[in-house]
């Protein structure tokens, strides 16, 4: 080989002013995707908190509908509290229902019953339109039952707690502890 070709050859080696823009480029799609994941992802993790409220309230207002034995005013109990939370949470309420997906004993029953409603909305994305993805649907259920296991839920009297105080404050304590 020529001595002329190999300087020319050398030279080219020795030039990397297209490697550091090839990382640069590498570095900023890096960016922007954690970017997208941060904020986005936080946006839908905090809108899903706000819709389960959402469903929990909105399944609390049609049981006490139920129990009151106004089964045709559960829906829109249900529908009017949990649009109520999430516009409160300062979600977008666009494309958002709340409905009641099972119920039983609705207006009929002060003994028994347990109602479901779901609450589906659309989170708008603000980064990840980028990548195609403009929106995301989020849906959480909330579920009120009357009875549980046979029982009647209820808070413990004072007279069962002082009772259960009783028992163990005579039962010995028991200190574990593991040391590696």
């Amino acid at each position: 080989m020529p001595p002329a070709a190999r300087r020319r050859l050398r030279r080219c080696r020795a030039d990397e002013g297209g490697a550091v823009l090839l990382i640069v480029v590498f570095a900023l799609v890096a960016v922007v995707g954690m970017l997208v994941l941060v904020v986005d992802l936080g946006s839908l993790v905090s809108t899903r908190r706000a819709a389960v409220t959402a469903a929990d309230a909105a399944a609390l207002a049609a049981a006490q509908s139920c129990f009151d034995g106004d089964a045709a005013g559960a829906p829109v109990a249900a529908q009017q509290l949990g649009l109520a939370n999430l516009e409160n949470s300062g979600t977008s309420l666009h494309g958002t229902t709340s409905t009641i997906v099972a119920q039983q004993g609705c207006g009929t029953s002060r003994e028994y019953g347990y109602v479901t409603v779901k609450v589906a909305t659309n989170q708008d994305l603000y980064f990840a339109p980028i990548f195609g993805i403009d929106t995301h649907g989020i849906a959480a259920e909330g579920k009120f039952v009357q009875k549980f296991r046979g029982r009647s839920t209820r808070s413990l009297s004072t007279a069962e707690r002082e009772e259960i105080a009783a028992i163990v404050k005579d039962k010995p304590k028991i200190d574990l502890e593991i040391n590696f």
